[in-house]
Order: structure tokens, then C-alpha cells, then sequence
């Protein structure tokens, strides 16, 4: 539990030093002057943040001995799912190279799985 913890913290810390743009709400990308990031984590998967907190969750549940607080993650991915989706709708239309990023780096959380 406790490396998958740290696993999931040092995850979420290297992606905002990788994108200063990574932040848990969804903002105007034009306003902010946001630019498209496909390097480091963004060459694997486009949502390495959320991969990260994914990952620190299921880690403190475990390493709490909580089980249920581990699973709970599972009952949490439809939310992880439905706001990539939308993340992705605004980036697609606000983000220049965003369309073209989507079809180089296929995956949003998990290599060769989704």
C-alpha cells in the first residue's frame, strides 16, 4: 500500500512540474495562454495526473488496511471517466494540437489499457 502511495504522490507531483497547466478543475485554456504538453508522462497517457491520484488512493486504502476504501476507487472511475471526456471536449476545441495529440498518445490513464 505505502508504494503505491508514494508511487501515486511522486506521479501527481512530476506531472505538475511537467505541465504548469495540470490543476484539478477545468479552466478556460485560451484565457490562461495554456500550451500543449506531449512530452514526459504526456508521451504514455494524456491524464497522468488523474492516473497519479487513481493510483495514490487505492494506495492509502491499502496501506490503511481499508479495503473498502481501496475498492472504493472502482465506484469512483465512472466520475474519472466522465470528466476526462469532458476535459477532453474543451481541450479538443480550445487547445491548438490537441486533435492531433489524441491521435498520437491513444491512451488516457493507463498504457495499452484505456
Amino acid at each position: 500500500g505505502m508504494f503505491l502511495f508514494i508511487t501515486g504522490c511522486a506521479l501527481i507531483g512530476m506531472t505538475i512540474a511537467q505541465n504548469q497547466f495540470a490543476t484539478p478543475t477545468i479552466l478556460d485554456v485560451s484565457e490562461r495562454h495554456q500550451q500543449l504538453v506531449d512530452t514526459g508522462f504526456y508521451a504514455w497517457i494524456r491524464h497522468p495526473m488523474y492516473t497519479g491520484i487513481m493510483i495514490w488512493m487505492v494506495g492509502t486504502g491499502l496501506w490503511l488496511e481499508s479495503y473498502a476504501a481501496a475498492l472504493s476507487t472502482a465506484f469512483l472511475c465512472p466520475l474519472f471517466v466522465f470528466r476526462i471526456r469532458t476535459e477532453e471536449n474543451i481541450l479538443n476545441e480550445k487547445l491548438p494540437g490537441y486533435e492531433k495529440y489524441i491521435l498520437k498518445v491513444k491512451y488516457r490513464l493507463f498504457p495499452y489499457i484505456w
